[in-house]
């Protein structure tokens, strides 16, 4: 009995500690929708038109884990940073990497930021979520923010 104790604790042990546990992803802490609004590069609604895997980098590039997926959507709304009626946001392929679940066809409330590259990306740290009836509250909210803008931290 007492063995097999130990046996359990020690496998515990390693799990607590293995490097899978040390890649996934951890939101450090939830955010107000206003100090989200004000930290996005982009902030609309729009729906998944198509998902596709980026390509594999040539040799001795590096893959950027935010850039394992490109979601196209049709904007329906944009709430910050003027963007175009269809756009393409990055994110990885979840899993660990902190990317978000897209599905084709679904209506989204996209908080993205724009990498050093250029690109928009998104993940589940960003607020983003699906833009169903729960969303409309914070949308609304975030329209009032786009109309009259304000600071949401102090200085």
């Amino acid at each position: 009995m007492k063995t097999r104790l130990l046996f359990v604790v020690a496998m515990l042990g390693c799990l607590a500690t293995s490097e899978a546990r040390l890649s996934a992803c951890d939101c450090v802490i939830a955010i107000s929708p206003c100090v989200a609004f004000e930290d996005a590069e982009a902030v609309f609604v729009g729906q998944v038109v198509e998902i596709n895997p980026v390509k594999t980098p040539s040799k001795g590039e590096t893959v950027q884990p935010f850039y394992a997926r490109r979601v196209s959507f049709k904007v329906t709304e944009s709430l910050r940073g003027g963007v175009d009626d269809t756009l393409e946001v990055y994110t990885g392929s979840g899993g660990g990497d902190c990317g978000f679940g897209f599905s084709k066809g679904k209506s989204y409330l996209v908080y993205a930021h724009r990498a050093s590259s250029g690109r928009l990306f998104t993940g589940i740290c960003s607020r983003t979520r699906e833009a169903t009836r729960g969303a409309q509250g914070e949308i609304k909210e975030l329209r009032a923010f786009a109309q009259e803008p304000r600071k949401c931290r102090q200085s």
